[in-house]
């Protein structure tokens, strides 16, 4: 069985980096005025801590994608899902608003190889990645639909 953050590695690193020297800003900002009472100050940056590790924790590193030779399986705080390999009909790329990529297992025909609107509940997503694509063609013998050469070139390409 093999596990996949919802997001690249690559971006949850640059997120932890992020929310870091968010936190680290905003704790020199409160702390270091003088009219501001010290307790007051440590007290909202703890809050502010406990929530940012909540949300990133929820948002980023909670949605989990398993995937072994009986199906794929998604797993988040609110949310699971399984579909074995035999119910799925189809798995490929979905583009969302012209920016957003996505790797798509869907249980219905039709659905994936183009833009879409919004993120739907009744299907698994993920950002794609070249590991990835290697995984599911270890278990998946059909084609991967691909919205066009780009995508081909990034995730297919041996390099």
């Amino acid at each position: 069985m093999k596990k996949f953050l919802f997001p690249n590695p690559g971006f949850t690193f640059f997120v932890v980096v992020y929310f870091s020297f968010l936190i680290s800003v905003f704790i020199v900002l409160f702390l270091g005025f003088d009219y501001v009472p010290k307790n007051t100050g440590i007290i909202v940056v703890g809050i502010v801590i406990l929530i940012s590790v909540f949300l990133f924790y929820d948002f980023i590193l909670n949605k989990k994608v398993y995937i072994d030779h009986s199906g794929v399986y998604f797993k988040s705080l609110v949310r699971e899902l399984y579909f074995p390999w035999e119910e799925i009909e189809e798995i490929g790329i979905v583009e969302m608003s012209r920016r957003a990529r996505f790797l798509c297992f869907s249980k219905m025909k039709n659905e994936t190889g183009k833009q879409i609107t919004k993120l739907s509940k009744d299907h698994i997503y993920l950002i794609p990645r070249r590991s990835l694509i290697e995984c599911i063609q270890m278990y998946w013998k059909k084609d991967i639909i691909i919205i066009d050469q780009t995508d081909y070139d990034k995730f297919f390409r041996l390099k």
